[in-house]
């Protein structure tokens, strides 16, 4: 775990000898960290407000507050940080409750050990890595595609224009993209596109119609799969 030296933890805990209990059983991991405490919600406020936290361990009960409710403060203040959150043993039918708010994993108290513990804040500093990842490669796609000189299109299965870019929008004469959402694209272009697969990465030389323009254009278009599963194609002109 190298890779993540050092690793600055907040702890959440209002039940101070739960909090040494942790504690200890932190320190037998073998990595480099810093460990902060936070005796009540308010107090974790304030410490995630003004301090920089690789991964966040609550406790569920947290006085007058729980710990889904920090949980949700910190998937909105600090998107990509990581939490774990720890229940007793009454409380485990919070599981897929906490998991629905964005929590990263969940340990009972008095059933972790330092081994669960460590895999535990391992797993979920990975995965905030890959969400945090995944999200910057979905805002670079968003810029690529809505600045592109190209008239690009996202259609579905039926054809249906389910977003446009900007040029495309110019296309049409449109300034808003509900203007152009639900309409079918195959309406515009000739020759018909009448199978997808027929024209699936390839590109080919197409007539392009603006009817209510009565505008009509020769293109380059290039026809890809963006998400197979749910059949959405994007259109490139």
């Amino acid at each position: 775990m190298s890779e993540l030296l050092p690793i600055h933890l907040l702890i959440v805990e209002d039940d101070e000898d739960d909090y040494f209990l942790l504690e200890s059983s932190l320190k037998e991991i073998s990595f480099e960290k810093k460990i902060t405490w936070a005796e009540s919600y308010s107090k974790a406020i304030e410490l995630i407000k003004s301090e920089t936290f690789d991964i966040i361990l609550v406790d569920y009960r947290l006085g007058a507050h729980n710990g889904i409710e920090l949980v949700e403060f910190v998937n909105e203040y600090s998107p990509y940080t990581p939490t774990i959150l720890l229940t007793g043993l009454k409380e485990t039918t919070i599981d897929q409750q906490a998991l629905k708010y964005g929590v990263y994993d969940y340990l009972v108290k008095d059933q972790y050990t330092t081994e669960s513990l460590s895999r535990s804040i391992r797993y979920a500093i990975e995965k905030s890595k890959v969400v945090k990842s995944l999200k910057e490669s979905e805002n670079k796609f968003k810029n690529l595609f809505e600045n592109a000189v190209e008239y690009v299109f996202l259609i579905d299965s039926k054809y249906l224009i389910i977003d446009a870019n900007k040029a495309a929008l110019k296309l049409f004469d449109y300034s808003e993209k509900n203007k152009i959402i639900g309409q079918n694209i195959a309406d515009h272009i000739n020759p018909k596109i009448s199978e997808l697969e027929k024209y699936l990465n390839l590109t080919v030389e197409v007539e392009f119609t603006v009817r209510h323009l009565s505008k009509k254009c020769f293109c380059i278009m290039n026809l890809t799969a963006v998400d197979a599963e749910r059949n959405i194609h994007q259109v490139v002109l």
